[in-house]
């Protein structure tokens, strides 16, 4: 009977102390997985992410399987092992809203002049340099 108790005992003990170290994955909010999964790559912004022409399609299956599978030739990590079912869905919808914002800054109309004039002040734009490989090292 004590060999059955110490037994007991130390199995139990053993289980606590497994238990406790197995940390739970709290669900967090898609814009926090955004920025701790995505924008490392894809940029910090979801409205700059989401102006793009869309190589494997932008509606919602066609995210979710992105996210979930990844590419792994383009160097897309799968993240179905890291995240959640419904955290992928809720990444997808966050940049299909992304894909929404994003076309109110879409112009459809575009310049036909160099000058472009404002109430109280106009401004020229001229080409200075061309032809440089690094353009913003002037």
């Amino acid at each position: 009977m004590n060999k059955f108790l110490i037994a007991a005992a130390l199995i139990g003990t053993f289980c606590f102390f497994r238990l406790k170290e197995v940390p739970l994955k709290i669900e967090e909010t898609p814009q926090k997985n955004y920025q701790t999964y995505c924008a490392s790559c894809h940029g910090e912004k979801v409205e700059m992410f989401v102006d793009r022409n869309w190589k494997y399609g932008n509606k919602k299956e066609n995210l979710v399987a992105s996210i979930s599978n990844g590419y792994a030739e383009k160097g897309m990590p799968t993240w179905k092992e890291i995240l959640k079912p419904t955290e992928i869905e809720a990444i997808s919808e966050m940049i299909l809203n992304g894909i929404e914002e994003g076309k109110k800054f879409r112009f459809t109309d575009k310049p036909t002049s160099n000058v472009f004039a404002q109430e109280g002040f106009s401004l020229k734009l001229d080409t200075v340099a061309s032809g440089l490989s690094n353009p913003w090292g002037m």
